[in-house]
């Protein structure tokens, strides 16, 4: 299945700055360096709102 993509802005410094913090490191594109942060934090939130719901339910 093909994946849409859509556009998103930011400050061109902020890409600059990422685009140079990236270089050496294996990823091949600011985008791709963004996707992977992206999905990393909203994991930990997830985990967050995991633990949250376990402490109000008692168990932790």
């Amino acid at each position: 299945m093909k994946k849409e993509y859509v556009t998103i802005s930011i400050p061109k410094e902020l890409y600059e700055n990422v685009k140079r913090s990236i270089e050496g490191t294996g990823f091949r594109s600011v985008t791709e360096f963004m996707v992977f942060v992206t999905r990393q934090m909203l994991i930990h939130r997830d985990k967050d709102e995991v633990k949250d719901r376990l402490k109000a339910l008692g168990y932790l």
